[in-house]
Parts: structure tokens; sequence; C-alpha cells
């Protein structure tokens, strides 16, 4: 990431970074609540790619903590 910038990021996302030392956390007293919209968007032509639809009922599994609050 070298020097790259500030990113809000999921602290799932960066754990193993930040703990790498290759990530640092800033304004941690900033973070935005978990009441943030997740969205899966994606261009539909016809019937739904099969790796969509895949990714999409992963994301939906796997968010179902963010997703059902």
């Amino acid at each position: 990431l070298n020097g790259a910038g500030i990113a809000s990021l999921s602290d799932f996302m960066t754990r193993a970074d930040v703990a790498a030392g290759r990530l640092v956390p800033v304004l941690a007293d900033a973070a935005l609540p978990w009441s943030q919209p997740v969205w899966a968007v994606f261009y539909k032509q016809g019937a739904l790619a099969p790796r969509v639809a895949a990714l999409v009922e992963f994301l939906a599994r796997e968010l179902s903590f963010v997703l059902d609050e």
C-alpha cells in the first residue's frame, strides 16, 4: 500500500494488515456506524450469470450481521 492514502475500510478487511504493520489506523474515532447500507450492484442483461448470482448469495450470507441491523 506504501503511502497510497487514507481509506475507510472494515476491520475484518484490514485486521491482518494492521497486525503485520502494513496499515496504520488513523482517525479511529471517526469510524462510520454499521448502519451504512450495503449494495450489490451489477449490470443485468438477460439471465443473471451463475457466478454473479453466487457472489450476491455469498455477500448476503457473509454480511448478514450487517444486513440484519
